[in-house]
């Protein structure tokens, strides 16, 4: 079970709870890709946080593309559900197309199997042939190719939960990405994972840094949603 998934998702549950008036003010149409990828393995039951699309409460029109979550849709969201990278590519890409925000908090599968079996593989008392794996495409990154270069539309939130925190490196995958807001949460020493609070930092692409001191969730989610705000302007 992918531990960044639970973090970037009880995220995503405060943001969905956020008192943001600015982004209350401009109802805007959101999409939030979560969950965690699989590659034709078995169903693995996910838990999060019950809130997690209550920015509807807020007047926005929200879409959730979830992949592998063991959760009843959330009330007033347009939710897909999907299993493997590649289907939750497809799904966001063609969403992205009419949102005006996108969260992309789904932890993708950096790879998966080059071939699937339809059945079990049995032993022969031969040695298995090697496991040959693919790179999954760069969701994120698709993203923001997909708008254009100057494009604007979407706005593009990325999340990264990162032992490396330096500003250097959160600007070179800020560029890598093409996203217009990183939000760089460190793990380690109680942060991060299963933990009812958190900091961040938010780089935005014009340069901007926005740090966030370590308290409840619900003020980290208040801050991403206004940053997304400023950037619809």
């Amino acid at each position: 079970m992918n531990s960044a998934y639970h973090h970037r998702v009880s995220v995503l549950g405060e943001l969905g709870t956020a008192t943001s008036s600015q982004l209350a003010s401009i109802s805007p149409s959101i999409l939030i890709p979560l969950g965690s990828t699989e590659q034709h393995g078995p169903h693995l039951p996910l838990d999060t946080d019950t809130r997690i699309a209550t920015a509807v409460a807020r007047g926005a029109e929200v879409t959730v593309i979830a992949a592998n979550v063991a959760l009843p849709d959330p009330a007033g969201a347009k939710v897909t559900r999907v299993v493997s990278a590649l289907q939750l590519r497809d799904a966001v890409l063609k969403a992205a197309e009419s949102a005006d925000v996108v969260v992309m908090a789904a932890a993708v599968a950096d790879y998966r199997p080059e071939t699937r079996s339809d059945g079990k593989i049995k032993k022969d008392g031969q040695p298995p042939e090697p496991l040959r794996l693919v790179e999954n495409p760069d969701i994120l990154a698709g993203l923001a190719a997909q708008r254009g270069p100057g494009g604007t539309q979407p706005v593009l939130v990325g999340f990264a939960a990162e032992t490396n925190t330096s500003e250097q490196a959160a600007r070179a995958k800020l560029a890598r990405k093409g996203c217009d807001l990183l939000v760089v949460n460190p793990v380690g020493n109680g942060l991060g994972f299963g933990t009812p609070d958190n900091e961040a930092v938010v780089y935005g692409a014009d340069g901007t840094v926005t740090r966030i001191a370590r308290g409840p969730k619900e003020v980290l989610a208040n801050v991403v949603w206004d940053l997304a705000a400023v950037n619809l302007k």
